[in-house]
């Protein structure tokens, strides 16, 4: 038998988790929808080909990603993640470091979950805003 829905999301986070740190374009391609809306720590809307050419470009470059406290949820065709990551590295030429809270909602077409929406919170009593 095959894997639960949760354990596919949990398995997809771990690789999600990966090709960030390697900063692999063409896996997170994979797994974004490409109607895909990301809301930044600062409240920025970012789409998918804004997303991808942060990492190609070398904008952002991810060098720590740890996660702790994943909750998964499943509706249906539908799933949603909750974790706390520290988070660090460059952006735009700047080191960055900091706790945050993701939220991402999966949605599963043609056999493949896709994220459709995500969302990072700094957790400022945890250095979610500080740089290093």
């Amino acid at each position: 038998m095959g894997e639960s829905p949760e354990q596919e999301i949990e398995n997809l986070e771990v690789e999600l988790a990966q090709a960030m740190l390697h900063n692999d374009v063409a896996a997170l391609d994979k797994f974004l929808s490409d109607e895909v809306i990301f809301t930044d720590p600062q409240g920025d809307v970012i789409d998918k080909a804004q997303d991808l050419t942060l990492h190609q470009s070398g904008g952002l470059v991810v060098t720590t990603y740890e996660t702790a406290d994943l909750i998964i949820r499943v509706f249906g065709s539908t799933a949603i993640t909750n974790l706390k990551a520290r988070v660090g590295g460059m952006f735009k030429g700047s080191p960055f470091y900091g706790v945050y809270r993701y939220t991402r909602t999966y949605l599963k077409e043609h056999g493949k979950w896709r994220i459709i929406a995500a969302q990072a919170t700094a957790i400022a009593s945890e250095g979610g805003i500080d740089k290093q």
